[in-house]
């Protein structure tokens, strides 16, 4: 591997680290447009990263390219953990909303019927 190639593959992990930094603030902030940008201009970065790496040794990656993907294994696994949790926050408030509308069919009452004219008693 060459060292342009080691420093394209080094730029690009720290491109995707602040990405990923401005991911973890807008999933803090409640910001999910710029969250969803974020994630897509990330997902570009990885493709290509993606492709440096499938021509590279692994054995030649050096100490500042292991680190930053330690770095960011650590970050996505925050991410993922925030996510879930939001997720999971979201499924019980869906499911409280349904309770409390199978609730409120059980409490609605009926109509009075009118009397029907047709009938032989009448």
């Amino acid at each position: 591997m060459g060292n342009d190639n080691k420093e394209n593959i080094l730029n690009l992990l720290n491109r995707w680290h602040s990405i990923s930094i401005k991911e973890t603030e807008a999933l803090s902030s409640g910001d999910l447009e710029s969250l969803n940008s974020f994630l897509k201009e990330s997902l570009q970065v990885r493709s290509h990263l993606e492709k440096l790496l499938a021509k590279t040794d692994y054995s030649d990656l050096g100490d500042d390219i292991l680190g930053l993907l330690k770095k960011l294994s650590e970050i996505h696994a925050s991410l993922t953990t925030e996510l879930n949790r939001g997720r999971d926050e979201l499924s019980d408030r869906i499911g409280n909303l349904r309770k409390n509308k199978t609730s409120l069919n059980g409490y609605k009452q009926k109509k009075i019927t009118s009397p029907r004219f047709m009938n032989e008693h009448t």
